[in-house]
């Protein structure tokens, strides 16, 4: 295993932390692919990015969204979902999800020098493309939460997802 995922329990020591939204309207969400000469150039994710000093997660999420495709949101609107620690290529470091859901699809304007394109995708057919690390593991906490208002309790390191865990009957 090159890496883990695995929820926050208590004190952590980290390299950094990083918050990151997923932007739902009807049953799509927002994705967004980082620009070539960014780390991870061409893989795909939701708005996210490390905290900036004296900056909680919920403020980082705003202006995230603010910065990488001009989405203005009220700090109260984005709902925390869970905070994981994820240890990718020997870095080990806080990721805090956040959910918003969006009654219409907004007007969005990209940071030229960050996010080279945007797609509005159901999450099953998010499949082929080239993901951020540990991207699905997230978005699965989040899809779990959306369908059940929890998120299942994950205790011991996981794998990398390599997709959308099929809801059950």
């Amino acid at each position: 295993m090159s890496g883990s995922y695995v929820h926050r329990q208590g004190s952590v020591e980290t390299a950094f932390r990083a918050a990151g939204c997923f932007c739902f309207h009807d049953g799509r969400l927002l994705l967004i692919e980082r620009q070539v000469g960014k780390p991870m150039p061409r893989h795909w994710g939701v708005p996210s990015g490390k905290l900036e000093r004296e900056e909680t997660a919920r403020m980082a999420v705003v202006r995230e969204l603010f910065e990488e495709v001009g989405l203005e949101v009220a700090p109260a609107a984005p709902t925390e979902i869970v905070s994981a620690i994820v240890s990718d290529r020997g870095v080990v470091f806080e990721y805090v999800s956040f959910h918003l859901e969006l009654e219409a699809v907004p007007e969005l304007r990209l940071h030229e020098h960050e996010i080279r394109d945007i797609a509005w995708l159901r999450p099953e057919a998010i499949g082929g493309r080239p993901m951020m690390p540990f991207f699905f593991n997230t978005l699965n906490d989040v899809l779990a939460w959306r369908r059940h208002g929890t998120v299942p309790v994950r205790t011991l390191p996981e794998a990398e997802a390599s997709g959308v865990v099929p809801t059950k009957a």
